[in-house]
């Protein structure tokens, strides 16, 4: 279930320099927009948000977030011979996405181990912050494909 390989598909040896070639990041861009939106129609509830940290996974969370890191270094690769500055603005914006931000802290634990209203308090509120970053992940994606797929389009796009 890797999707790592769609970066990997996206860039292509043209004399002996890798170089990202426009129609393949798109690709790329649009399977993380996808792949986010999926998780976006799956209600987000603190029992999904508690197994993320396990092997339990059932919205592939952490493969969500490492495919969406891997696009987000390939546009910033492909940006740098494209020299589009909306596009590394946009980059700059893609929360940091981490498995683990989205576990309760020590604070919250505490409440958790006060009963289970106090673990479902705790799992709530990193369930909203993860739908709350998903969003807006998809958002700067879809901006960046819009860029990636005509220029003239940032003049449009506000960052």
């Amino acid at each position: 279930k890797r999707k790592d390989y769609l970066h990997d598909e996206a860039r292509e040896e043209n004399d002996n320099k890798g170089i990202i070639k426009p129609e393949k990041l798109v690709y790329s861009v649009e399977s993380a927009i996808q792949m986010t939106d999926r998780v976006l129609k799956t209600p987000i509830t603190a029992q999904n948000v508690e197994t993320i940290s396990g092997s339990d996974d059932v919205l592939n969370i952490k493969e969500l977030f490492q495919f969406i890191n891997t696009v987000k270094t390939a546009v910033i690769d492909f940006n740098n011979s494209a020299n589009l500055p909306k596009v590394t603005a946009l980059c700059n914006k893609i929360p940091d996405l981490n498995a683990g931000d989205y576990t309760p802290n020590a604070a919250m634990r505490l409440l958790g181990s006060l009963g289970q209203a106090g673990a479902t308090l705790s799992y709530s509120n990193a369930a909203n912050r993860l739908e709350e970053d998903l969003q807006v992940t998809k958002t700067i994606l879809t901006n960046i494909n819009l860029i990636i797929n005509n220029p003239a389009f940032a003049e449009a796009i506000s960052v």
